[in-house]
This record gives C-alpha cells, structure tokens and sequence, in this order.
C-alpha cells in the first residue's frame, strides 16, 4: 500500500481529491505541522491505515526538524499511546498526554 504525497496531506488512492486514506495537516505561523483529519475508507479499515499514515507525518516531523500540534482526535489517540513519538509533540500539546 503506498502513502502519496499531496497538497498539505499523505494519501492512499489513486486520486488526492477522493483518496482511499488521507491525513491532513498545515503548517502553522512556527513552522510546525497542524494534523487536522484522518479519513480511512470502510475497504480499508481495520489494517492499522491510519497509524501508518500518522507515522508517516512523524517520520516527515523528524526529518524536517518540526513538531506536530495534533487536532484531529485519532491523531491525539496515537500520542496517547505511543510514547516512541513523543519527540514530535509540540509543547504545548503536552496536556493530552
């Protein structure tokens, strides 16, 4: 299953504007990434899409040198629990934790 690179999101589907999976995110006025949505269609629910997307920000997160404020409630969820990637948090954030 390959992740896509689009416009502000990582996606799975052959088509950015109807994908199969999708994270959403911007950056914010400090350059950090605003993880808005996750949307995994019914076909492929189950089989840890979501996360997978979710760790792909993270790995782009590390790479760039930013951080993650997440919005979306699936996203605070995997910061819940997965201590492994809390190096990406954005401090302020620290209280959902």
């Amino acid at each position: 299953m390959e992740i896509k690179t689009g416009k502000n999101k990582f996606y799975i589907g052959d088509d950015e504007k109807n994908p199969l999976a999708e994270i959403c995110f911007n950056l914010d006025e400090n350059n950090r990434f605003v993880a808005t949505k996750t949307f995994v269609d019914p076909v492929l629910r189950g089989q840890g899409v979501a996360r997978k997307l979710v760790m792909h920000l993270v790995e782009l997160a590390r790479k760039t040198d930013r951080k993650i404020i997440p919005v979306c409630s699936y996203v605070v969820r995997v910061y819940q629990e997965d201590s492994s990637i809390r190096d990406t948090l954005a401090e302020e954030t620290f209280n959902i934790l």
